[in-house]
């Protein structure tokens, strides 16, 4: 299992208040072997440890589905720290962590200055 679309130098855009899908996939996995069980740490990022807690939960994906998408709510890093088959436990393959980072409010930096006619 692995992310998909997102890893090292691509992290996923999350525009303040709203979520955004990350997609965990199977890649050269026996459909006998499914539905997988998933486990998914998420870590806040730094600067907003009071706001955001860590957590970890299992997901599980559907019957006959080689893939899980989560809907990422918060910026942070979510990390596949486990998977497990019905039958065989599963690898956990590059990209293992998913970064989140929020999009800033739009600024501008306005200067005012005058104009001399002579």
């Amino acid at each position: 299992m692995s992310f998909r679309a997102c890893g090292p130098g691509r992290p996923a855009s999350l525009l303040i208040g709203k979520e955004i899908p990350i997609s965990i996939v199977a890649n050269d996995a026996d459909a006998d072997d499914g539905p997988w069980n998933i486990t998914v740490k998420y870590s806040p990022p730094y600067d907003d440890k009071k706001t955001l807690k860590p957590w970890q939960q299992e997901f599980k994906t559907g019957q006959g589905k080689r893939d899980l998408t989560l809907m990422a709510r918060a910026p942070g890093e979510y990390t596949i720290v486990g998977v497990q088959g019905r039958y065989c436990p599963g690898d956990i393959l590059s990209p293992e962590t998913c970064r989140v980072i929020e999009q800033p409010l739009p600024s501008a930096h306005i200067e005012w200055k005058t104009i001399h006619e002579w």
